[in-house]
This record gives C-alpha cells, sequence and structure tokens, in this order.
C-alpha cells in the first residue's frame, strides 16, 4: 500500500513539474540550451567551415525566438520584456526553421553528391514554401491582409507533414549511419508533437493538461537538437578518420619509399629523413599556430558581441547592425593575422584595441569616450608588441571600471616614451576603482578569476627576452583634488631596442 502509495505522490510531482513548464524553469533552460547550441555552432562553422553548422545555428536560433515569448520567469522574461519581442511572427519563425530544418537535413547528409535530384525534390519545394510563407508574413504585417496569411497558417502544417513524409522516403535509402541522427531526432519530435497535440492529449488512455502537452512538446525539440549535436559530432569524427587514414596511407607509403631510397644510396637516405624532419617542424609550427589562435579567440567576448549584434537586428536597425557586424568582421580578421605571427606593430594593435572598443560599447549604448592620447615622438608603426596585450586591459576597465558607474564614463590610452629602450602605454580609466569594484564582485553570487591578465603577463616576459630592458606592469587608483579615487591606471612599459636587430 505504501509502495502504491509513493508511486502517486512521485507521479503527482512530476506531473506539477511539467505543468509548470513555463514557469519553473523548464522552458528557460531548454531554450536557453538551444540558443548556446546555436552560437557554439555558429562559431563551429568558422572553424570547419561547413555549412552543416551554419544552418543548424541558424535552426535552432529561430526556434528559440519562436517559443521565447512563451517564457513566464527568469532573464528571457525579463530580455522580452526589454527588447518588446512580441509573438508577432511566432508563426513565421515556425515556419522557417522547419524550412530551415530541410536544408540542414540535406547539407549535413550530403544529398548533394549522392543524388542531385533528391536534393531538388527535398529543397526546390521548400523553397516554394518558404518564399509563400514570406509572401504571407508580409501581408499581414505591411498590408493588414490576414486572409492569405490564415490560409496558408492552415494549409502549412498538412503541407509539411506531405512534404517531410516524402523526403524521409529519400532519407532512408541513403547509406551509412549518419542518418539514423535525423531519423531518430524527427520521431522523438513527432512523437513529443502528436502528444501536444489537443485531439491526441484529451484521448481517455492519455488524458493530459495542455501544459503538460506542452512540456512533451518542449521536451522533444531538445532531445531532438541533442541528436543533431551528437550528429555534427559524429560527422566530424568521420572527417577526422577519413583525413587520419589518408595519412596513414600516404605514411606507408613514405616508408616504401624509404626502402627503395635506401637501396639507392645513402644519401639519398639522408635528404629523405631532413625532409621528413622538415615536415614534422612545419606541421609542429602549424599546430603552434592553431593553439596560439584558439587562446585569443575569447568565446565569451564573441558571444556577447554577436549577442548586441542581434538587437540591432531585433529592433529593425539595419544600418548599425551592418556597421558593427562590419566591424567585427574586421576584428575578427585582425585577431586570425595576428595568430600568424609572434608580434605586431603598435599601430596594429590600437586599430585592433580601438575595434574592440568599438564592438564592447554597443552594450553601453555608446557611452564610452574611447580616445588615445599619443607623443609624436613615438613611431607606433616601428614599435613592436605582442598582439592583443591591451585588450584583458580594456576588458577590466570596461565591466569592473565602467560598468558600474552613473554618468560620464571614459577610456584614454597614453602612449609616451620612457628612454631609447622603452615606451609606457598607460590605459586610464575615469571608473569607480578597484576596492569598489572589488566589494562589487564579492557581493555577486558567482565569482571566477580573470586569467587574461596573468596571461597578458607570461607574454610579455617571454617578448622581453630578445630585448635589452624588461617590461613592467603597474596598476594603481587614479585620485581627485580630494582624494577621492576617480579611476584607475594601468602602466605597461613595453621594451622597445632589441638585444640582436633582426
Amino acid at each position: 500500500m505504501n509502495t502504491t502509495s509513493s508511486y502517486i505522490t512521485i507521479s503527482q510531482s512530476l506531473t506539477d513539474f511539467a505543468q509548470n513548464s513555463t514557469s519553473n524553469g523548464i522552458l528557460t533552460f531548454i531554450l536557453g540550451s538551444l540558443f548556446v547550441l546555436s552560437i557554439y555552432h555558429f562559431l563551429l562553422y568558422f572553424q570547419h567551415k561547413d555549412r552543416a553548422y551554419l544552418y543548424y545555428s541558424i535552426y535552432t536560433f529561430l526556434i528559440f525566438m519562436a517559443y521565447i515569448t512563451k517564457v513566464e520567469t527568469g532573464f528571457l522574461k525579463d530580455m522580452v520584456s526589454l527588447t518588446g519581442i512580441t509573438d508577432k511572427y511566432g508563426d513565421f519563425y515556425r515556419w522557417t526553421y522547419n524550412c530551415i530544418y530541410f536544408v540542414f537535413a540535406v547539407k549535413f547528409l550530403d544529398i548533394w553528391n549522392v543524388n542531385k535530384q533528391w536534393f531538388k525534390y527535398i529543397l526546390y519545394p521548400i523553397g516554394v514554401l518558404f518564399l509563400l510563407g514570406v509572401l504571407a508574413q508580409l501581408f499581414k504585417s505591411v498590408f493588414d491582409y490576414e486572409s492569405f496569411y490564415n490560409l496558408f497558417n492552415k494549409l502549412y502544417l498538412p503541407i509539411i507533414t506531405i512534404q517531410t513524409i516524402f523526403s524521409f522516403w529519400f532519407i532512408f535509402q541513403l547509406k551509412g549511419r549518419l542518418k539514423y541522427y535525423i531519423i531518430i531526432g524527427a520521431i522523438i519530435l513527432f512523437i513529443s508533437s502528436v502528444i501536444g497535440e489537443y485531439t491526441i492529449r484529451t484521448l481517455p488512455l492519455i488524458d493530459i493538461s495542455r501544459e503538460v502537452g506542452d512540456f512533451f512538446f518542449y521536451a522533444g525539440f531538445f532531445i531532438e537538437n541533442i541528436c543533431f549535436s551528437l550528429g555534427l559530432g559524429h560527422k566530424q569524427k568521420l572527417i577526422v578518420n577519413e583525413r587520419d587514414d589518408v595519412n596513414k596511407r600516404l605514411f606507408y607509403k613514405l616508408n616504401e619509399n624509404e626502402k627503395l631510397k635506401e637501396a639507392v644510396s645513402v644519401q639519398y637516405q639522408e635528404k629523405i629523413d631532413a625532409l621528413n624532419d622538415q615536415i614534422k617542424f612545419k606541421q609542429e609550427i602549424s599546430d603552434l599556430r592553431l593553439k596560439a589562435l584558439r587562446s585569443q579567440m575569447n568565446p565569451h567576448f564573441i558571444f556577447n558581441s554577436l549577442n548586441s549584434i542581434k538587437l540591432y537586428i531585433i529592433n529593425n536597425e539595419k544600418e548599425n547592425a551592418v556597421y558593427y557586424l562590419n566591424k567585427f568582421a574586421k576584428l575578427i580578421r585582425k585577431i586570425l593575422e595576428a595568430s600568424m605571427v609572434k608580434e605586431i606593430s603598435l599601430k596594429e594593435e590600437l586599430e585592433t584595441s580601438e575595434l574592440y572598443m568599438n564592438i564592447e560599447n554597443i552594450r553601453f549604448s555608446n557611452e564610452i569616450d574611447y580616445s588615445l592620447d599619443i607623443d609624436p615622438v613615438v613611431n607606433i608603426n616601428n614599435i613592436k608588441v605582442p598582439s592583443l596585450i591591451l585588450q584583458p586591459f580594456l576588458e577590466n576597465a570596461l565591466w569592473h571600471g565602467l560598468s558600474s558607474k552613473e554618468g560620464e564614463k571614459k577610456i584614454t590610452i597614453v602612449i609616451r616614451p620612457i628612454n631609447k629602450n622603452s615606451v609606457r602605454i598607460c590605459i586610464e580609466d575615469n571608473g569607480i576603482g578597484r576596492r569598489a569594484s572589488a566589494k562589487i564582485n564579492n557581493q555577486k553570487f558567482t565569482k571566477g578569476k580573470s586569467l587574461g591578465i596573468t596571461i597578458t603577463k607570461d607574454r610579455l616576459a617571454d617578448f622581453s627576452k630578445a630585448y635589452t630592458s624588461d617590461f613592467k606592469i603597474a596598476i594603481k587608483d587614479i585620485r581627485d583634488t580630494e582624494k577621492k579615487v576617480a579611476g584607475t591606471q594601468v602602466i605597461i612599459d613595453v621594451p622597445t631596442e632589441k638585444i640582436v636587430s633582426d
């Protein structure tokens, strides 16, 4: 009897948990996970240059946009209120993410290279359906003509269902295991969608509320996208394995060639060994460059930058969005270029810092006055520095000094010569100071220590080994005439005279 009672209690608790999915954080967690997946795979697109990552990123982002207005509590609810997002385009987002789903599946399974006719049969109807959806939304939003919109919305589900069945007939015929990630994900979402439908969830054997049905629907989305993420990982693993197999075959071929050349002469063998060492050395250099690139690319900064630019897009500020996207692209290109060299000119470093400040300033509503004060004696074209040494200090000035400050916000970089062997770079802000910032940080629920400055010191120490003088870093408070804290100053002394000229 106790076992039965416990079972009923647990069942009721689970039902209550699902019943309040939009208010107890479940939907927030699911949508937050989808948003993270969207940004993560968007960045993977730049790394792997595979458009399947891009389409999947768009797919998860559109799901996020379609259901974000359903959230009843939490930071997503606050974001909806702050940005003014409404359910006005909810149907359009749902139409679009279903269309993007097909584009992602076709690219993920590489159907174009398998059968071009199948590719056309799957995507051409989807393209027409998408264009009709755009027209329907346009008629409703611009011309206030809802008849076509309502008709399209009514016919969309049966049309997309027929196209799904038709497309999966082709997918089932594909070879390989990748198709099962698409099939399993689609089946899970289909089952959860069916359970969420009114005509199904009200059957006597099911008989669940709309909220519980919604819970199954959202959970289906989450599980489906986990399947797709695993599928992308599996696909990348297959690519790596294929590359390793090619390398192994090349290695075996080289061994055979070496044996043949051994029979010809010892001299040829020595040359081959030298060539192999050179290849290995180049590979090590390539690996080091890749590691340097990964260390310089800050996923947190990229996430925030894209999120900020997204607000311009949401607010239909196209010119601002394009303007800052161009600056963001230029900054990323500079980071990529910097990863290919050991050091860059101070001029290039300042240009990169200015781009960084422009991007970060978006979230401060462009309130920050950023300026440079360079002594004319200093030739910033000839002075070399490690790339991105200023960024961690600028980030600290922004988020620890100025983010909590009311009123005027300033950051100034002052560059002065010390002597023929060194130049001084000062980063000054009129923020709240180190003590006030530390107090605020201690009150936060979660605390984290940034390693950016520590890494920068290590890089400068390594950089200075080739110069006649050492580097120095000092951080101190700026005080006004009344001895009150009026900001923070970071002083970086950079060596300029090399021990041995290049």
